[in-house]
């Protein structure tokens, strides 16, 4: 009696198993359009060959993906990035992981906070009498003031504040001040000012005081300041404008220049790039200064590009 066998032609091509399965890599950043598909396969180990499908095909049907069939829907839109996990069953099966990955979207990390050199600007006392600060308290980031009596301003104007405090820390009470330029935001009236800033925690209101409309004249100054990192993604061939990885744009760190004299400067006028208006708007509308950026490999030739950036104050 003949020993029941399976015919070699059934794993000659790569069979996906039932714990083949769908990644969402960043579905904690609430990006749930990007997938990796894993395909778990297996097949004769003397019939695998890692050329059988080239990087960036598309999983637009079984045989673009050099499998007997698909598990999932097909994806035009997901390419293919490698084969991974490689195990060797009774010394004649290989199985493995082959994965497909779209082209990841945009997305923006928080990185902590660092302290970097902000540039000095040109300076002007403000039109209004300086106020006192009465109350300082902090949600979501917002900061919102109590003043002595009414400010005038409104959503957009600038102002220079001072606020002090103190920590409780360690059975100890150590002192505490924020203070810089501020643009007033939604919810400003009356005496109440509001204020994209924050406290300390465990931060207890002393004192502070304002001077509404005044801009933010000061020397070049050392602040620490809130970062991100921003990522994009790139297959080159694929994406839009990006044959290589050397079409892929690095945006080059923050430097104050002044092309008249070809040098960078420590304060920022009409006459300097940035301009000091140009400035200015950026930190009104909340922007951030470049400190860094590269690029890395993500999966197969999906490149990834990184930015660290740092919020301008």
């Amino acid at each position: 009696m003949s020993i029941p066998y399976l015919s070699t032609n059934e794993f000659d091509t790569a069979r996906p198993n039932i714990d083949s399965w769908i990644e969402f890599p960043f579905i904690n950043k609430g990006d749930s359009v990007t997938k990796v598909y894993h395909l778990r396969c297996t097949m004769l180990r003397s019939d695998y060959d890692p050329s059988d499908v080239a990087l960036d095909t598309t999983m637009a049907s079984a045989t673009n993906a050099a499998v007997t069939s698909l598990p999932f829907a097909a994806d035009v839109n997901a390419y293919f990035v490698g084969d991974y996990d490689h195990q060797i069953s009774d010394g004649v099966l290989i199985t493995f992981d082959r994965q497909f990955a779209n082209i990841p979207i945009p997305t923006v990390d928080p990185a902590g906070s660092e302290i970097f050199t902000f540039p000095g600007l040109p300076s002007t006392s403000g039109s209004g009498s300086r106020l006192t600060v009465t109350t300082a308290s902090v949600t979501s980031n917002v900061l919102t003031v109590i003043t002595s009596g009414s400010h005038g301003m409104s959503s957009g104007d600038n102002f220079r504040f001072y606020i002090r405090g103190t920590i409780a820390r360690f059975g100890r009470n150590y002192s505490s001040y924020i203070y810089g330029n501020g643009t007033a935001i939604s919810g400003t009236s009356g005496s109440t000012l509001k204020l994209n800033s924050y406290l300390p925690d465990g931060f207890t209101f002393a004192a502070g005081s304002i001077d509404p409309f005044a801009t933010r004249g000061r020397k070049q100054v050392s602040r620490k300041s809130s970062t991100q990192l921003e990522y994009q993604y790139y297959l080159p061939g694929v994406s839009p404008g990006i044959t290589t990885t050397q079409d892929i744009n690095l945006p080059q760190r923050f430097e104050a220049y002044r092309y008249s004299e070809g040098n960078t400067v420590s304060s920022l006028n009409s006459g300097t790039e940035p301009t000091a208006i140009e400035y200015n708007a950026i930190v009104d509308s909340d922007g951030f200064l470049v400190l860094d950026s590269g690029i890395s490999r993500w999966k197969g030739n999906i490149t990834r590009q990184t930015v660290k950036s740092i919020r301008a104050i």
